[in-house]
């Protein structure tokens, strides 16, 4: 396999630009592989024997308001005077510049590059990795550079990302699985249920269109999962969570030789309650939206102040907190696709058949995979795939200690996995 250096990284940034969104920004060739090198060089330092973190937004201070702040907009701070651009005055101002609030100001100005200043972004920009619902400041559609650590560095337009360069491997961030539309497929009978549920307690919508119940739960189902996985990952213990169907999840608490739950949880409504919130949410945004559509009672969601949706989604998220932490205990989580908390600490039969061979999908949906032998993963992700293999119609999440998440899933009588490339661009 080849490894990618800076210049190699300007090449692909530079294809990969949207002109559309602002062509003006992308610096000429020669800046922009300045920028990356200088960067990657700085990547290599230490700061007080701290690695160096850090975004660096290269546009001009005019680009910004200097009226707005977060959490709606962006602070622009200039210096006075401007500060040369290397890797060394980078590295003094990388610990005033925190990776997850701020940004340096760059901008070709006078025949060179210079650092002009910080920029105040606020946090919710992590929220399009880790799940969130109050949408970022609008960030202009010029160069961001993302330095993770030695030799990791992504590279973005805005709020998009282009590429990412970790240890001489370039990637694209092509493979999310949480827009795919087999993963939501996965969920489809368990939303069909809630539906019915929901209005044999809530009654049908104001629209009468009870549909619209599954939509919005298909999209609050995948903003709690991003959470979850994220949350999970940020422990850097790792953990796999099991999703299944109902009345498998009923067979797996019973007498079975395929799983061994070591602590199972008493089956009230607390051990549902994710459902009663999701219940909840959905009601409340029917209330305040009376005859929206889904996308509009979605967009409510992510931008109201309502302070009943704001407690719910607070709830949503301890809850996943809860999630994350038991994912600690050895073993997997077990939940039902109606996100119901069965248990934890479930250890997979090692009696259940080999998975010898697994497909990896090179595209969300699928459509595109190569073989791969399964002989050189770890315990916890063969495990995984011999669940799959057992219940075909399960989902596996496995997060490694690393940070690596895999989907794994049967799909025509095959266990497949995608491995979620997009989480890690925003990972430090």
């Amino acid at each position: 396999m080849p490894y990618f250096y800076p210049r190699d990284l300007a090449t692909f940034v530079a294809e990969q630009w949207d002109s559309a969104a602002g062509w003006d920004l992308l610096p000429s060739a020669d800046t922009l592989e300045q920028i990356l090198s200088t960067c990657y060089q700085t990547s290599l330092l230490f700061e007080e024997q701290r690695r160096l973190v850090f975004r660096l937004l290269a546009c001009p201070p005019h680009m910004l308001s200097a009226e707005d702040s977060p959490p709606t907009g962006l602070l622009r701070l200039m210096f006075s005077p401007a500060r040369n651009f290397d890797e060394h005055e980078l590295r003094r101002l990388a610990p005033a510049a925190d990776f997850h609030r701020s940004l340096l100001g760059v901008h070709w100005n006078r025949g060179q590059l210079s650092i002009w200043g910080l920029v105040q972004s606020g946090p919710r920009w992590l929220q399009a990795a880790h799940g969130g619902r109050l949408l970022p400041a609008a960030m202009p559609p010029a160069l961001v550079v993302c330095v993770k650590g030695p030799g990791q560095m992504t590279v973005c337009q805005g709020n998009t990302t282009l590429a990412l360069l970790n240890h001489g491997h370039l990637f694209r961030p092509d493979l999310d699985v949480f827009d795919s539309a087999w993963l939501p497929a996965v969920f489809s009978e368990a939303r069909r249920q809630l539906r019915q549920e929901y209005v044999s307690q809530y009654g049908l919508p104001q629209n009468a269109d009870a549909t619209i119940i599954e939509r919005l739960t298909a999209l609050l189902a995948k903003h709690v999962l991003r959470r979850i996985v994220s949350l999970v990952r940020a422990q850097r213990h790792g953990g796999t969570l099991l999703f299944v169907e109902l009345e498998i999840g009923r067979q797996l608490l019973a007498a079975n030789t395929f799983l061994q739950v070591k602590y199972r949880f008493l089956d009230e409504e607390p051990r549902r309650r994710f459902r009663t919130l999701l219940f909840r949410i959905v009601h409340r945004l029917q209330a305040i939206t009376t005859g929206a559509t889904e996308q509009e009672i979605w967009e409510q969601f992510l931008h109201t102040n309502d302070p009943l949706v704001a407690q719910l989604d607070e709830a949503i998220f301890e809850v996943a907190h809860m999630v994350a932490s038991l994912a600690g205990v050895d073993g997997a989580v077990l939940m039902t696709k109606r996100f119901e908390i069965l248990g934890f600490g479930a250890e997979i039969s090692g009696s259940l058949p080999e998975v010898e061979t697994i497909r990896i999908c090179e595209d969300p949906e699928g459509a595109n995979s190569r073989p791969a032998r399964t002989d050189g993963v770890g315990t916890r992700h063969r495990s995984a795939f011999r669940f799959c293999q057992k219940f075909p119609s399960a989902l596996a999440v496995v997060i490694s200690q690393d940070g690596n998440i895999r989907f794994a899933a049967t799909k025509d009588d095959a266990v497949h996995c995608w491995d979620q490339v997009s989480s890690s661009f925003l990972d430090i």
